[in-house]
């Protein structure tokens, strides 16, 4: 299953993990019976989509973190337009500045909070059920293994920290201020849930199917050294 995967670089479009989550994967690579496909550590967003769209498409799990704000670059997706993506919480100039980039055509912008989410390619179905126990255990409940005939995939997400709500549309805003402040304290404080789950998550992996599984040489190049338990 490995054969292909090197410490830092998965099969997904972005090719790297988060950092927040790169110790993680790293470490779950290095095992013989896991390999991760794609994966988003999780992330406060502003994405505006053109309503000349049939329907709306979710956003892609692999964003190059924090550049659309750093950098005040415009990420375009299938017919819409980043207008912000931090793999972190954010302030309320961040986001206000953010939404001074949207388009003035017809369309929608949407701030949201996406969770972390990650595909994992197994190499069995027993190797499957049990990344999926231990998925469910550090409170990923809506995590499931889909069977195909080359591969068999688990997904681990949940659906309980996730926001999604128009606040820009056709160039004037449809909330207030202070609606949009209680956005942002609500993201920040569900993007700190969220990391104390995934970290739960590596934690449980740890004490169980990555417990004889050596940590990488990158990690402890490093100088991290194992990670605690």
């Amino acid at each position: 299953v490995l054969d292909a995967i090197s410490c830092g670089a998965d099969r997904s479009k972005k090719g790297s993990f988060d950092a927040p989550i790169a110790d993680m994967l790293c470490h779950l690579n290095n095992s013989t019976d896991f390999v991760s496909t794609s994966s988003c550590s999780g992330r406060v967003a502003l994405f505006w989509e053109s309503s000349t769209r049939c329907e709306a498409d979710k956003l892609p799990d692999n964003v190059d973190d924090d550049s659309a704000s750093v950098q005040g670059s415009r990420k375009r997706a299938k017919g819409g337009q980043w207008l912000l993506c931090k793999h972190g919480t954010v302030t309320l100039e961040e986001v206000e500045s953010a939404l001074e980039k949207a388009s003035s055509d017809p369309g929608i912008a949407f701030f949201k909070h996406e969770p972390f989410v990650l595909h994992v390619q197994c190499r069995n179905v027993e190797a499957a059920c049990q990344l999926m126990e231990v998925a469910r255990s550090a409170g990923f409940r809506e995590s499931g293994i889909s069977i195909g005939k080359k591969h068999i995939i688990v997904g681990i997400r949940t659906s309980s920290l996730k926001i999604e709500a128009p606040v820009h549309e056709n160039g004037r805003m449809l909330v207030t201020k202070d609606y949009l402040q209680v956005l942002v304290r609500l993201a920040n404080d569900k993007f700190v849930k969220n990391r104390e789950k995934t970290d739960r998550f590596y934690i449980l992996l740890r004490q169980s199917l990555l417990q004889s599984v050596p940590v990488p040489d990158e990690l402890l190049d490093g100088g991290g050294g194992e990670p605690s338990r």
